[in-house]
């Protein structure tokens, strides 16, 4: 369990002991930010005299705890939400809650993981980047609802903890002492057997025992010790006893939990190591470690304190002899528990402690065991101001309200001339290309091609097509062939074939739907058909383009075809009421449903009119991007309307409600944004 700390967590100080096995070597990748301990901030008081107790859980420690506590005024006091709490320092302070605020505008802040110390880890963690700790902070809640944190916690039992316990001798036990108070976790890796250990338990249910005891350090361990040492605790000194440590504890298996492990450590409760020593150390290892800690970066070397086989004293200057066990060279044994590893000693385990804790959370004076204010008021702070940002948002659209309306009420009148000039044009520009007009026709010696213009009626975002006629004037079979210069935008069926003597051939050519229209009216496409007398009862396979071939002697008759765009059958239709001049012009603030109705009815009339070769491809263009504009507007006013509706439900209390007026101006926000929008 612990070995997975060697690569997670900030540094808080540089250890002591050997030497230069405690200097940071290069690592692999940028070095992070060396940030100090989470709960630095805290100035508790130095003693002058520093005294030793012989243990942190003495009958002397809870009387005196008693008696603190009755001064203090119970759980209700001011004095002891701000132990539970800790100082904060203000930078920090304040960077956490734009990081809340972030979260929660975007509603990814579940209230049970909003706490100050929580989101300040996942701060650390990524060095303080708002959008890189955001990612690791949803990456932490979205692995707890996959893996059922929670369930684990109300109904996850670890039977076999006991047999667990013989073959991976692990655990807490005690604090760390002179002021400090952090739970104390030792592990005996060099005792691991992990035969026994997979033939008790598997893998899967010991990594869940481990979510289990790391939930229960955040939840009960640190608040605990912080209620004892009256102050914030919420990291952990921890020592790792290498004794024995060899390759065979390397197998697949072992690595596999390790990774596990230090996977669900490292990026799910980061930041709660305050130092780690390496115990026991000898020469192997220490090769070892040489290898190893090229991998890790200063952050993580800087916590971390390798020491031989003398290590007592360095231990001593940091852990009561009381709460270290003899095999460290401490003076407890814990024999009414079977052994120090088996106790679980420590603050967390005094009835009267865990009492004041429950009365704590009980109560709702607290949330957790690092944020306790009222969070609740927090959130209604933000919803206003979400609200006031969004109304001073509204004031101000006010006048670009007016320059939409102005702009609308040019396109009316833009509208109304278009349809005036189409009218002055019904009776000239149709009568130049009219499609009951009798089209000329080739009369070659071998084909008869009828017509020899191809006329479209063309239409914008429309696939039309129009016909020729071939017919055969001699007594032969006659091979014919259709080219295009631009065969891309044409489709030609059949573009080969067979014409029999004495009879006719239809050729269906279709021009593929154009988005624009070109220039004048005018297309500069060209057709060339060719044909050729070929042997009796030929059919369309036996046609090469060999047989087109004027080099190899061949006789090819040719005919150029061009193509000509006519408008389309259309009859005439009055010019609606709503466009004439009588009309009014311009529409208030207080009209906007009024204004999106009229609007609606002058395009959708002037479509049915448009018809010019010149004019109506761009007025109909024109009335398409103004329809989609007021699409645009319609759905970011009715999403606005939502929005705001919403937060007037969450936030009446501390708002005071959003009058209708700013209902009404969101409307006309909406077309605002949909007319700038697509203007751009």
């Amino acid at each position: 369990m612990l070995t997975s700390k060697l690569h997670r967590d900030t540094v808080i100080q540089r250890g002591g002991g050997d030497g230069a096995e405690d200097e940071p070597s290069s690592s692999l990748g940028k070095p992070k930010t060396i940030h100090p301990p989470i709960e630095s901030h805290w100035h508790f008081p130095v003693p002058q005299e520093r005294k030793k107790p012989s243990s942190s859980m003495s009958n002397l420690g809870f009387k005196k705890f008693r008696e603190s506590f009755k001064k203090l005024g119970g759980s209700s006091s001011k004095s002891m939400k701000m132990v539970l709490a800790g100082v904060r320092d203000p930078k920090d302070q304040k960077i956490v809650e734009s990081f809340r605020e972030l979260l929660f505008l975007e509603g990814q802040l579940p209230p049970q993981h909003q706490d100050y110390h929580t989101l300040l880890r996942f701060l650390r963690l990524r060095d303080f980047d708002l959008a890189k700790a955001k990612e690791a902070f949803l990456t932490y809640l979205k692995w707890r609802e996959d893996y059922k944190v929670d369930a684990i916690l109300k109904e996850f039992k670890f039977e076999e903890y006991e047999s667990v316990k013989k073959c991976y001798p692990h655990g807490f036990h005690g604090v760390d002492q002179y002021g400090y108070g952090r739970p104390v976790y030792i592990e005996r890796i060099g005792m691991v057997d992990l035969n026994k250990l997979l033939q008790v338990t598997t893998l899967e249910r010991f990594t869940r025992y481990h979510v289990s005891e790391q939930e229960k350090t955040l939840n009960v361990r640190y608040p605990t010790c912080s209620i004892a040492a009256k102050k914030h605790v919420a990291s952990t000194t921890s020592i790792l006893d290498v004794h024995g440590v060899g390759l065979a504890n390397f197998s697949k298996p072992a690595r596999y939990l390790f990774l596990e492990i230090q996977k669900i450590d490292s990026n799910y409760y980061p930041e709660t190591l305050n130092r780690l020593f390496i115990v026991n150390a000898g020469n192997g290892f220490k090769m070892l470690w040489k290898a190893v800690k090229a991998f890790l970066d200063a952050r993580t070397l800087a916590k971390i304190q390798v020491l031989g086989y003398n290590y007592q004293s360095d231990l001593l200057e940091v852990i009561d002899q009381g709460n270290l066990p003899t095999f460290l060279g401490g003076s407890c044994t814990c024999s009414d528990y079977g052994g120090c590893l088996l106790s679980d000693k420590g603050p967390w385990n005094n009835p009267e402690i865990t009492n004041v804790l429950q009365a704590i959370s009980a109560g709702n004076e607290v949330n957790g065991n690092e944020e306790y204010s009222n969070d609740a008021s927090e959130e209604a702070a933000v919803q206003n101001r979400k609200i006031q940002a969004l109304e001073a948002a509204l004031r101000d659209a006010k006048k670009k309200i007016e320059a939409l309306e102005a702009a609308l009420e040019d396109t009316k009148n833009v509208l109304k001339e278009l349809v005036q000039h189409v009218e002055d044009l019904r009776s000239t520009s149709w009568e130049v290309h009219p499609i009951s007009t009798k089209a000329p026709m080739s009369t070659g010696e071998l084909l008869s091609i009828e017509p020899l213009e191809l006329k479209f009626p063309f239409e914008l975002k429309k696939q039309i097509s129009c016909s020729l006629q071939l017919s055969n004037k001699t007594d032969s079979y006659v091979a014919f062939k259709v080219k295009t210069t631009n065969p891309k935008k044409y489709c030609v069926r059949p573009n080969t074939g067979i014409v029999l003597p004495r009879s006719t051939c239809d050729v269906i050519v279709t021009m593929q739907a154009q988005k624009e229209a070109p220039p004048d009216m005018q297309c500069k496409d060209k057709f060339l058909l060719q044909s050729v007398k070929t042997n009796d009862g030929a059919t369309p396979k036996d046609i090469t383009p060999e047989a087109f071939n004027k080099e190899a002697g061949h006789v090819v008759e040719e005919c150029k075809l061009r193509v000509v765009y006519v408008a389309p059958p259309q009859p005439p239709s009055p010019v609606p009421e709503g466009s004439e001049e009588g009309s009014s012009p311009r529409a208030t603030v207080t009209e906007n449903g009024n204004l999106g109705a009229e609007f609606s009815n002058a395009t959708k009339g002037l479509s049915e009119q448009l018809e010019t070769p010149e004019r109506s491809v761009e007025a109909r263009a024109l009335i398409a991007k103004l329809a989609e504009e007021k699409l645009n507007a319609l759905q970011t006013n009715n999403r606005l309307r939502q929005e705001l509706e919403l937060l007037r439900n969450q936030g009446g209390k501390s708002s005071g409600g959003v009058s209708i007026i700013v209902v009404i101006v969101i409307g006309l926000l909406g077309l605002l944004l949909g007319y700038l929008m697509k203007k751009s």
